[in-house]
């Protein structure tokens, strides 16, 4: 079975699948038509068919917004091919750059969201108070609470793998490196009446 067409997704109903699907709080907007070719294998058996089934399509979003994060102008080429989607997302970020490469495997029990090893995921990114609360405040509590960080921060993704799976969010694994060299900590609340 062979199909080309166009597409046009509705990233406001994708997202609430998403968010049912895997306990995410993810908001978007778009409906960009894209063209999408896919060939399904109708003569195999049951078992194992997803492996042969190809997708290739490019979705593209006006807005996604998840924990503090607003994404503009997202670009998302992706590719299904034996049990693998491979997705390139790029777009803008708080007057910065974001570019993802996550990877999900669906052949293994248990499928698997990856990045690639060491992805420079986000460049030059303008820490707004969105982000520092979504974000930051949860990774160190002089972030955001004790001091208000200004300034661009970049972040390198060394390791990232989420199982796929409700509340996966939970076995996630990752490893960070965020560059903060061009972030001042500005003292606020209790440290400002201290210092």
């Amino acid at each position: 079975f062979f199909l080309t067409g166009e597409v046009i997704p509705d990233f406001s109903s994708l997202a609430a699948l998403l968010n049912n699907l895997y306990g995410t709080d993810i908001r978007a907007v778009g409906n960009q038509p894209e063209t999408f070719s896919l060939h399904y294998p109708l003569a195999q058996a049951t078992a194992g068919k997803y492996r042969d089934i190809r997708l290739t399509t490019a979705l593209h979003a006006r807005y996604i917004a998840h924990s503090g994060i607003e994404f503009r102008g997202v670009s998302m080429p992706l590719v299904l091919e034996q049990g693998v989607l491979q997705v390139a997302l790029t777009g803008g970020v708080n007057r910065g750059m974001v570019e993802l490469s996550p990877r999900i495997d669906y052949r293994p029990d248990l499928p698997q969201l990856t990045l690639p090893e060491a992805e420079q995921v986000f460049t030059d990114v303008q820490l707004e108070q969105p982000l520092v609360d979504g974000v930051f405040k949860r990774i160190h509590t002089l972030l955001g609470q004790l001091a208000a960080p200004r300034g661009t921060i970049s972040v390198r993704m060394d390791r990232f793998s989420w199982p796929l799976i409700v509340d996966g969010a939970r076995q996630a694994e990752f490893r960070t490196v965020l560059n903060l060299s061009k972030v001042k900590l500005i003292p606020d609340g209790v440290l400002r009446e201290i210092l």
